[in-house]
């Protein structure tokens, strides 16, 4: 970059609200061209949706930690990871679940209804898109179909009550992502170290922005710790935040944008750890009652059993938390055949709608969603920029290689 484009960059102010991956990763670029960037943070903390805990001397990543990755394409996560060194490796048993779930071909153990549902969402043109129970009801009245298909969409922070009908098509069409997991630390030391190159000084913690006011091409941010002017504006928050106006924009968003941003879904969910001092399960399993999925881990001296209760197992748990535990326990039993409750050691339920300035865990298309992804993330003015997971027109959104993917592409234009 020229001298004289450095000092241009630097008489342009820049916010960025949100300090999730997104958020961190929009400053760590703007800031490498030469912009003067300054980030609000409602929380206390950075990262977002990436966040560790501590358990039994271990530390654990309570949101989120896989790293997707398509056929041979790379993207702004694995390009990070492969540019500091940290070594990565295939979770054959998460890719499992997902190639269970997305409708891969050479997955055996699918129930036969389930490959010929699968089969006729992909040869059906739907000129309505409808929610996806609507369309199972209409197919079967199977409950290994539906239990199944709610297993599958639960993992998209989902029910098939909501989930879009079109978008489902497109899912299991898309040949579905291998995942990977950092082999030596967790993702949320991964994220802290690689953004620990910004300024904490440019990092305002605990500023949660309130109003947006954009008007005559500059930008005030109204927050609980005075007002702040600035050029451009990236927009980093979750899209529960967006939905719920829990930002005030001034003069109001274009309506097709407010439209927009409630024909994307939030899922509600909790990331559960079981701590057992022996091994539990001898292979990952799918479609089960009380989970939709059980993963097992090995973590320090613990075999820690993973899963995510989205969807109807998260509405179930809600409703009654000390007996759907049990049926986890009961069901865990059964699968490993022998007595598990003795084993456990300690455990983890970590509910991302109760976390604050977040209320839910990633986007999922709703039924008639369309191109409310495309309009979401259009920018506004040339002013105000839209980024995150829910913002990536790629399919690539619900991870954390997606929200860092539209941050990239947004830096582009500066």
């Amino acid at each position: 970059m020229k001298a004289e484009e450095i000092i241009m960059n630097k008489s342009t102010k820049i916010a960025v609200i949100g300090a999730g991956v997104s958020g961190l990763y929009i400053t760590q670029l703007l800031l490498a061209k030469g912009y003067e960037v300054n980030v609000f943070e409602a929380s206390d903390r950075i990262g977002g949706r990436v966040k560790a805990g501590m358990l039994e001397g271990q530390v654990i990543d309570l949101g989120g930690h896989w790293i997707h990755k398509t056929a041979e394409s790379s993207n702004a996560l694995i390009s990070a990871i492969i540019r500091s060194g940290e070594p990565f490796s295939r979770d054959d048993d998460d890719t499992y679940i997902t190639k269970m779930a997305n409708g891969h071909d050479t997955v055996p153990g699918r129930p036969f209804i389930v490959d010929r549902f699968i089969q006729y969402v992909r040869q059906t043109d739907f000129e309505v898109d409808e929610p996806l129970m609507k369309t199972i009801t209409e197919f079967s009245d199977s409950p290994v179909l539906r239990s199944f298909l709610n297993a599958s969409v639960a993992d998209q922070g989902s029910s098939c009550a909501t989930f879009s009908t079109v978008k489902f098509k497109e899912l299991i069409s898309s040949g579905g992502a291998e995942h990977h997991e950092l082999e030596n630390r967790t993702m949320s030391e991964f994220i802290q170290a690689y953004f620990s190159g910004i300024p904490r000084e440019s990092i305002l913690l605990s500023t949660p922005v309130l109003t947006v006011k954009y008007a005559c091409h500059k930008v005030n941010l109204v927050t609980g710790n005075g007002s702040f002017q600035f050029d451009k504006v990236m927009i980093s928050v979750p899209i529960s935040q967006l939905r719920s106006n829990k930002i005030t924009f001034d003069p109001p968003l274009p309506e097709r944008k407010i439209n927009a941003f409630q024909k994307i879904g939030m899922g509600y969910g909790i990331k559960m750890f079981l701590f057992f001092r022996k091994s539990v399960l001898s292979e990952a399993t799918f479609n089960r009652k009380f989970a939709p999925y059980y993963l097992q881990k090995k973590m320090g001296s613990h075999y820690v059993v993973l899963s995510l209760l989205m969807g109807e197992f998260m509405e179930d748990y809600t409703q009654d938390k000390e007996g759907h535990l049990e049926g986890i326990f009961s069901e865990l039993a059964e699968i490993s055949g022998k007595e598990v409750r003795s084993l456990l050691e300690n455990s983890v339920f970590h509910d991302w709608t109760a976390e604050p300035f977040i209320e839910g865990t990633y986007s999922y298309p709703v039924a008639g969603i369309g191109n409310a992804r495309e309009i979401a993330s259009e920018p506004v003015l040339d002013t105000l920029f839209f980024i995150g997971e829910a913002m990536n027109t790629e399919s690539a959104h619900a991870s954390i290689s997606g929200a860092m993917d539209t941050a990239y592409q947004v830096s582009l234009q500066f």
